[in-house]
């Protein structure tokens, strides 16, 4: 991908009743080495999968956005 238009990207899982499940915020070249190139949209797409939250450099922040009141 050429050149970075962002630092983070933030991904959420929500339940049913759209409360948060989990929630972090991913480094960009963390999502690009986890995401796969999509030819005919000339794209990357990137899965939320379990393991993220373990990656080096991502932040989980289900609880300060389970906090969040609005």
């Amino acid at each position: 991908m050429a050149g970075s238009h962002f630092d983070f990207i933030a991904g959420v899982l929500f339940n049913e009743d759209f409360t948060v499940m989990r929630a972090a915020l991913v480094p960009h070249a963390t999502a690009l080495e986890r995401s796969t190139h999509v030819v005919h949209a000339n794209s990357h797409r990137f899965l939320l999968s379990d393991s993220i939250w373990e990656a080096d450099g991502v932040r989980d922040v289900t609880i300060e956005l389970r906090d969040v009141t609005f």
